[in-house]
C-alpha cells in the first residue's frame, strides 16, 4: 500500500469551557476496498504534552488498531509523521495547554480524491463534530496568486508541506500573502476547513 497523510489543525485561544485544555482528533481511513472510516478521539492536552504520555508512535497504532484500522507498514511509518506532527505543534509558540487544538488526520492510500468524489458508490460521511474548523472566504481562495513551477537547480526541490511531494516542473503553485507556496489542490482543499496559512497561520477573511 502507498500511503500518505494529510494532517490539519486549527487552535483556537478562546475555547468553549467544555474544550478547554483538549485536543480533539477526526481521523479518517481512506482506501480502495474498504469503506471510508472516520472516528474522533480526545486527549488531555496535558496528557500529550507529558514526556511519557505521548513518546511514540505506538500510542497512535494503538487507538487505530482498537478502531480497526488496518496497520500496514506503510501506515506504520505514516503514524510516525502524525506523531511528530502533533508534538511540533503542542510545542510551538503558538499553543498553549489552556488552549482547544483541532486535528485532522487522514491516511489514505494511492487513490486520488477525485476518484473518490467521481465514485458514486462511495460515501464519505465525516461527522460534524470531526469539522470544527472554519474555512477561507470563496473571494479569498478565488484571489490567491497562482504561477507556474519551474525547477530553478538539480537538488532536490521544493516541496508542498501538505501533501509532503517535490513540486512537478509546470505544476501550478500558490502563493499565500504570507510569502509560502503549496501545490494549487493541496491548499485549495486545506482552505475549505481551515483560514490559517499551513506553515504561519497567517489569517484569511472567513
Amino acid at each position: 500500500m502507498r500511503g500518505r497523510i494529510y494532517f490539519r489543525h486549527e487552535i483556537d485561544r478562546n475555547p468553549e469551557v467544555s474544550e478547554a485544555g483538549t485536543i480533539n482528533a477526526c481521523v479518517t481511513m481512506v482506501t480502495m476496498d474498504e469503506p471510508v472510516r472516520t472516528f474522533p478521539i480526545t486527549w488531555l492536552a496535558d496528557y500529550v504534552m507529558e514526556d511519557e504520555g505521548f513518546s511514540s508512535r505506538e500510542d497512535i497504532n494503538d487507538l487505530l488498531m482498537k478502531e480497526g484500522f488496518p496497520l500496514e507498514p506503510d501506515l506504520f511509518m505514516l503514524t510516525e509523521i502524525a506523531r511528530k506532527g502533533i508534538i511540533e505543534v503542542t510545542s510551538s509558540r503558538d499553543y498553549s495547554p489552556e488552549y482547544a487544538l483541532f486535528l485532522n488526520l487522514t491516511f489514505r492510500d494511492g487513490i486520488s480524491l477525485d476518484e473518490i468524489v467521481e465514485d458514486d458508490d462511495t460515501n464519505i460521511y465525516i461527522p460534524y463534530y470531526c469539522i470544527p474548523f472554519r474555512p477561507a472566504s470563496e473571494l479569498a481562495v478565488r484571489s490567491l496568486t497562482k504561477n507556474i513551477y519551474y525547477k530553478t537547480s538539480s537538488i532536490v526541490g521544493d516541496k508542498c508541506i501538505i501533501c509532503l511531494e517535490e513540486f512537478k516542473e509546470g505544476a501550478r503553485i500558490v502563493t499565500l500573502p504570507c510569502g509560502h507556496e503549496f501545490d494549487d489542490k493541496c491548499i485549495v482543499d486545506w482552505f475549505a476547513t481551515s483560514h490559517f496559512c499551513p506553515l504561519c497561520r497567517f489569517e484569511f477573511p472567513t
